[in-house]
């Protein structure tokens, strides 16, 4: 039922550790540190120990060696695995209900994780500035992707959903500056809801994109959700109205300027959204290159 601080210390060749939970019980202790990764290998660093010191208060001091990580229970609140360094490989047991914000954020050797099939939430930068994370899959029990999630991972360019239809909101930022592959990119059916800068630069190494269809169960996007996908020519709509924020895909090198309705005349816009209002009809956004260009159109 628990594990005392420093129980590990100066393990210096530790490669893989099977935990019941993070830090020293399953409902932590007494300090933030009691719930932290670290807690359990101590305070203690020499030259022996090959230690890595960890970003808490007291400073903990982990073996560099460790690369692969299960968590088998417990909950994950507090300081967690934050700015943990060296763990490659995380997996996390369905009997883990909560993650807490922040978890796993600066994580910059992790490669992959496997998530709780069970979860609900991805927390409020879960992962941010996991820079080496390359995919994730999602529960399908999954509704939320929170504020910044996973903001900064650079190498993060395939994301998939167990059930595509579960998830309802991607929240402000929660993708900005990823590098989602254009070939297997795509906003599952369920979405309702997206964020202020939801996908803002997340498709840095993804420059072919330049369709994209949104699904037609959005309620609300945001503002400059998909700034900065410079090579994006078109965009499909499950509606236009008050909800609809005017520059959402907004960028120095774009310009919104066409609505078509599926018919042979189209409902010329420029920068502005306003008068025409939910339907279930399907309309596209073009981006000109050309302002003078689009304004002769008009």
């Amino acid at each position: 039922t628990s594990i005392g601080e420093g129980a590990f210390s100066c393990w210096s060749a530790l490669q893989t550790i099977s935990l019941p939970f993070v830090g020293v019980s399953a409902s932590g202790g007494s300090r933030d540190v009691d719930s932290s990764f670290g807690v359990i290998f101590g305070t203690k660093n020499s030259e022996e120990s090959w230690a890595v010191e960890s970003h808490t208060s007291p400073s903990m001091y982990y073996p560099n060696t460790i690369s692969t990580v299960t968590i088998r229970g417990g909950n994950l609140t507090s300081l967690g695995f934050k700015d943990y360094e060296e763990i490659e490989y995380l997996s996390i047991s369905n009997s883990v209900t909560i993650i807490g914000t922040q978890q796993f954020y600066g994580m910059v050797d992790l490669i992959s994780i496997t998530l709780p099939t069970n979860l609900v939430t991805i927390t409020t930068e879960m992962f941010r500035g996991c820079t080496s994370l390359t995919s994730i899959s999602f529960p399908s029990t999954l509704k939320t992707i929170s504020e910044n999630a996973f903001y900064d991972c650079t190498s993060l360019h395939t994301i998939t959903f167990a059930n595509e239809n579960a998830i309802s909101t991607i929240a402000t930022k929660a993708f900005y500056h990823t590098a989602l592959n254009a070939s297997t990119f795509a906003i599952p059916e369920g979405v309702e809801y997206l964020g202020d800068s939801a996908f803002e630069a997340a498709a840095v190494d993804s420059v072919d994109v330049q369709i994209l269809t949104l699904p037609t169960t959005l309620l609300y996007v945001g503002n400059s959700v998909f700034a900065n996908w410079a090579s994006l020519e078109e965009i499909t709509l499950p509606f236009i109205g008050t909800e609809l924020r005017d520059d959402f895909v907004y960028s120095e090198e774009q310009e919104i300027d066409t609505v078509y309705d599926g018919s042979t005349s189209p409902i010329t816009l420029f920068g502005k959204t306003s008068g025409i209002g939910l339907s279930a009809t399907r309309y596209v956004y073009r981006a000109w290159a050309d302002e003078e260009e689009t304004q002769s159109k008009q």
